[in-house]
């Protein structure tokens, strides 16, 4: 399942990280085009966080 219009998070699960890249036009966005394209199997202590916004809110993106 993807990522729910019913809220603008935080989503905080790694399962929606391409999701989440993929919904904000990674790699072309400048505020994410420097994540990684995928987090590897091996990777550990692995932190997202992402809000959409809302009205006039703005998104928020953090990735440990």
């Amino acid at each position: 399942m993807g990522l729910s219009w019913e809220t603008s998070g935080p989503f905080t699960d790694i399962k929606y990280y391409k999701q989440i890249l993929e919904e904000n036009n990674y790699p072309h966005s400048p505020y994410i085009k420097h994540f990684p394209a995928e987090i590897p199997e091996s990777a550990s202590n692995i932190k997202i966080e992402y809000f959409r916004g809302f009205l006039q809110g703005k998104n928020f993106y953090d990735c440990l």
